[in-house]
């Protein structure tokens, strides 16, 4: 079978999707993918996967360009006479399904890797417009897909409540998987030190951690407190003066972007998510846990998922920088305590986040092992 993966961003078809594809192509099938750009283009190339240009403005309700978009997966599609296409994210949801439809393609299906930004308190005129938008047009979308590729129980709740999905049409994964063999488990420093991973925006709940830094700091001055992620270019972007003063303060230690988390997240004792966005399922949690970290997160969709509240970690609520330090101390006294819910962490990623079975999971629902004879056709 010829594959077409839809895709928002080209960084996104090797970090996230990489070892979908590779599984992919080790059954025989050709696959093709759109990305925005060819930044990837030569690690594309090794594994043997052509791509197809097709500039996106994530955010924008352009008309003409929307339009430019979608003809561009036709061409795709029309081209490489693709037989099944995989679209992740909204836009690419969106106009794959109708690219998918105008095509005649039969085999189209769907990532909802949460319901995001759009979904978040606090809801402004645009983001209820822009909610109603993107839920008619996935309505849409849903229709035409034969499955839909949920993260958490809380999306289906929420999407087949507001009568987009066919519960029929769903199935929920549990997030999009970690390389056990890449993110090994590693030895947690002697010293309390917390890492979060995150774009420096509000409702990944990057103020609630320094703010919780900040208590920690006045009786454990020496504790350290990392930040590693990038600005974004939304409206929930942190101002770069107000994250600035807690770094001039010493109340957290800013480490820049990074393409491989893997030394910070060994370089840590306990990771920290305080997020309020409308996640699907955090893959910086999931690499955590791989890695032996005990994790602290909020009682929130997606977070919540993946910790045994006062097992392999703790859950706290939203925007209580408060409780979140009081956890935070906990671990900062008992070493052992981070040590034992370290290794909890790294039994439940090995139980329900091996890349492997997740991808097994996506590939058997897709029908690619039942369509491996047709695939040289």
């Amino acid at each position: 079978m010829r594959i077409l993966i839809v895709s928002h961003h080209s960084g996104s078809l090797i970090n996230f999707r990489g070892d979908l594809l590779r599984k992919i192509i080790s059954l025989g099938h050709e696959v093709i993918a759109i990305a925005p750009d060819s930044k990837v283009k030569p690690e594309l190339d090794k594994m043997n996967i052509k791509l197809e240009i097709a500039e996106i403005d994530k955010q924008g309700l352009g008309i003409l360009q929307n339009v430019r978009y979608l003809m561009r997966i036709i061409s795709v599609i029309k081209k490489y006479k693709i037989d099944l296409v995989f679209g992740y994210t909204v836009k690419p949801i969106v106009f794959g399904s109708l690219a998918s439809l105008l095509t005649r393609t039969k085999n189209f299906y769907a990532m909802v890797e949460g319901l995001g930004g759009v979904f978040t308190e606090p809801f402004t005129n645009k983001k209820l417009l822009l909610q109603f938008i993107i839920k008619r047009l996935y309505a849409l979308s849903f229709k035409v897909s034969k499955k839909v590729f949920l993260l958490n129980q809380d999306d289906l709740k929420d999407l087949t409540k507001m009568n987009l999905l066919e519960e029929r049409k769903a199935v929920v994964i549990p997030g999009i998987g970690v390389d056990l063999e890449k993110y090994k488990r590693a030895t947690l420093p002697k010293k309390p030190i917390f890492l979060i991973i995150a774009r420096l925006v509000y409702s990944k709940g990057v103020i609630d951690y320094c703010e919780a830094a900040k208590i920690i700091k006045k009786t454990y001055p020496d504790v350290q407190f990392n930040i590693l992620g990038g600005f974004d270019n939304k409206e929930d972007t942190i101002p770069k003066k107000i994250f600035q003063a807690y770094v001039d303060q010493k109340t957290v230690c800013y480490l820049g972007e990074a393409s491989d988390v893997r030394p910070h997240i060994e370089n840590s004792s306990v990771f920290v998510l305080p997020s309020y966005y409308r996640e699907g399922l955090p893959r910086s949690i999931v690499e955590s846990m791989a890695m032996g970290r005990p994790i602290i997160t909020t009682d929130n969709v997606g977070c919540r998922d993946t910790v045994i509240n006062g097992e392999n970690g703790y859950l706290v609520p939203t925007h209580n920088p408060n409780l979140l330090a009081e956890k935070m101390e906990l671990l900062i006294k008992d070493s052992e305590l981070r040590e034992n819910m370290g290794s909890k962490s790294w039994e439940i990623c090995k139980q329900k986040y091996d890349g492997n079975m997740i991808n097994n999971i996506l590939v058997n629902e897709m029908e690619l092992l039942k369509n491996q004879e047709n695939c040289k056709k």
